[in-house]
């Protein structure tokens, strides 16, 4: 009988805090409403703030008070951010027990995304000493808040766009300089409108081919930015109604 209840103990000891986060009440108290609200907006100025562990700790208290499955979602996205991606896969695989169907595919792909990432750090061992003595999560933060990628598409992009819009100015100018030469009549154009006629031909090629890059460039940031590679937008939902955007530049 002692071995019995020893055992009992050690399994109860060992239980996880995660464990312990699906224990909601089936009906709670508008107290207890109330309060999970409260811990819930301390989360999100937390999250705001960059301070993802301290985060966790109020969603997770105000899951155990209100029992709302979307908090799983938030506490998934401070864990990707902390880059503890085995944590965000386990809260974010919680939360697709209980979310909507239409979210599914989304939430497979995004899980999907995590665990690459998760085989990506463990493939790349351990991060090096920080000569500078800062904090762990400090430096997670400033190694993984800039999303690099996406930012460079969209300086790209932009680029581009503004290369597009010199040489369609060039273009349209050579072509006003040809038709200012040539006889409408018959299309016919003298010998002095030739170097017009290959500099519009020439900018307009450039101009065109830079239009595609940039839109390319453009549609490539924004897909990396909001599908991407963890540095980009997240989505805290409130299970008490509505929904904050939060972008990393």
């Amino acid at each position: 009988m002692t071995r019995i209840l020893l055992t009992l103990a050690l399994l109860i000891c060992a239980a996880t805090p995660e464990v312990a986060l699906a224990q909601a009440p089936d009906d709670p108290t508008p107290e207890q409403i109330a309060r999970a609200k409260e811990l819930f907006e301390n989360g999100r100025t937390l999250y705001d703030e960059g301070r993802y562990e301290d985060a966790i700790v109020a969603w997770k208290e105000s899951y155990k008070l209100s029992g709302q499955p979307v908090l799983l979602f938030n506490i998934a996205n401070a864990y990707e951010r902390m880059g503890e991606y085995d944590k965000a896969i386990d809260a974010l695989g919680r939360y697709r027990a209980f979310a909507p169907a239409s979210e599914r595919d989304s939430l497979d792909r995004r899980l999907k995304n995590l665990e690459e990432r998760r085989d990506e750090q463990a493939s790349a061992g351990p991060p090096p000493p920080d000569p500078g003595g800062s904090s762990s999560q400090g430096t997670t933060r400033s190694a993984s808040s800039f999303p690099v990628v996406p930012v460079a598409l969209f300086g790209a992009g932009a680029a581009a766009l503004g290369t597009s819009a010199v040489f369609g100015l060039r273009a349209r100018s050579a072509r006003a300089e040809a038709e200012g030469l040539c006889v409408a009549e018959t299309g016919l154009c003298p010998y002095e409108a030739s170097d017009a006629l290959a500099r519009d031909t020439s900018s307009s090629l450039i101009a065109d081919i830079s239009l595609a890059v940039g839109v390319a460039a453009l549609t490539g940031g924004t897909t990396a930015l909001l599908l991407g590679r963890g540095d980009r937008v997240a989505i805290s939902a409130s299970p008490f109604g509505g929904v904050s955007l939060h972008a990393r530049f």
